[in-house]
């Protein structure tokens, strides 16, 4: 029996306000000319030069969708049947296989978590520049918009998935709902509250510096300070870039 879905009929205000936010954020990338930076040049450095070592290589998709009439990003809960961040938040992902492109395996492994229909509804934004997990793998994290409603009800996930959620952007950008927190290897990393689980690790650090660049404001961050060399993932220099402010996303995200 198929699952409920949220709605009969998504709002046609609603799909046209997705479609906006999808061609200002792909215009905003095409504008910079690249990845967005989610790292100071120094520890991007070091990231290149382990993935010249041949360290292994990851992807994960950012996606970003009308949940319930609110521009939101989807998460998912990874189960205990995973090898590795058992019952953490993540985006779904994985490794990037032989012959594959890091967006092709973001999509692979997103159809294969989350199923066909879901994939099938994203269409690409932008990209971010390579980052570093604590396990040593690279991880190239690709952002994506479904301008259609989605039903988070409808989603019918593999066994490597536990649950799947939603925040909307509003949530996301709420002072009360971001905190930085340091911890004894990582340095100082960003963390959102609120939801049905925290959101904390590289998933937090992806997500922040998604949110940094989609307003258009460089890749400055919530003013996080930078962690030791050993430290993954490593956020920017707060001696580097300014601080970057909820009122400031807000406001720069309300232009699209």
């Amino acid at each position: 029996v198929p699952r409920r879905c949220c709605r009969a009929r998504p709002g046609v205000s609603e799909m046209r306000a997705m479609s906006a936010l999808a061609q200002c954020m792909a215009a905003r990338a095409a504008e910079r000319g690249g990845p967005a930076a989610l790292l100071e040049a120094s520890l991007q450095a070091k990231v290149t030069e382990k993935m010249a070592a041949g360290a292994r290589r990851a992807a994960v998709l950012v996606p970003i969708a009308n949940v319930a009439g609110a521009p939101s990003v989807v998460f998912s809960v990874r189960s205990g049947k995973v090898s590795t961040h058992r019952h953490q938040v993540a985006f779904p992902g994985g490794h990037v296989e032989e012959g594959e492109t890091p967006l092709e395996a973001a999509y692979r492994e997103t159809e294969e978590e989350l199923g066909v229909d879901f994939r099938d509804g994203f269409a690409t934004v932008d990209q971010c520049t390579d980052v570093l997990a604590i396990t040593g793998t690279i991880v190239t994290p690709i952002v994506a918009i479904r301008e259609t409603e989605l039903c988070l009800e409808s989603i019918r996930h593999s066994e490597e998935v536990a649950s799947v959620f939603a925040l909307p952007l509003d949530h996301l950008l709420e002072e009360a709902n971001r905190q930085l927190r340091t911890y004894d290897t990582r340095g100082t990393l960003p963390v959102f509250l609120g939801g049905p689980a925290t959101i904390w690790g590289l998933t937090a650090f992806i997500l922040d510096g998604v949110l940094a660049a989609s307003s258009a404001l460089a890749s400055t961050k919530l003013g996080a300070s930078t962690p030791s060399d050993h430290a993954r993932p490593h956020p920017p220099s707060s001696s580097h870039h300014p601080a970057l402010t909820t009122r400031d996303m807000r406001n720069a995200l309300s232009e699209c």
